[in-house]
């Protein structure tokens, strides 16, 4: 798993917009700054997840990473530019938004059922606290920040989960 995650760190800083095969998934920032930058911070946070929880918390990599992949990816990709934009954030769409918010609570749930063969954690104060979770993820993932929100879905997502878990004593 360390292996694979770092692997995938060396190749994400590897590719290069110009490569004709790449160049039509291209963002203009990064062809402007000739690398892809979010696959950067992408591979970069899944290696991290590795590391920090994987070993003796593979539900939390597993929950950070699909939150990443699921909540982070719909933000990007739902609403189109005419869809009403968030007040906070002119760049965010609500649709983008509340996807963000559903797909990181079904990231997190799916996360800990395929973990945790042991249902004792299935519980309203836990099931609560994970939807707390994706809210409180969804709003920082939102705002613009100087944190790419690679790092903010993935190991934020983790972290609070750490938190609440060890708090609400499912493992």
């Amino acid at each position: 798993m360390i292996l694979f995650g770092a692997a995938m760190v060396v190749v994400s800083w590897m590719l290069r917009p110009k490569w004709r095969w790449l160049r039509e998934l291209a963002k203009p920032e990064d062809v402007a700054s000739r690398a892809f930058i979010g696959v950067r911070h992408y591979f970069v946070t899944v290696f991290l997840l590795i590391i920090l929880f994987g070993l003796r918390h593979p539900v939390l990599a597993t929950a950070g990473w699909l939150a990443l992949a699921w909540g982070d990816g719909a933000a990007a990709l739902v609403g189109g530019k005419d869809s009403l934009r968030l007040p906070w954030s002119r760049q965010k769409t609500v649709s983008g938004f509340i996807w963000c918010i559903i797909l990181i609570y079904c990231a997190i749930l799916i996360s800990y059922l395929w973990t945790l063969a042991d249902f004792t954690w299935l519980t309203a104060p836990a099931l609560a606290y994970f939807g707390a979770v994706s809210l409180v993820i969804g709003v920082a993932e939102s705002f613009k920040t100087p944190i790419d929100d690679n790092y903010i879905v993935g190991l934020g997502t983790a972290a609070l989960l750490f938190t609440g878990t060890a708090l609400l004593h499912i493992w």
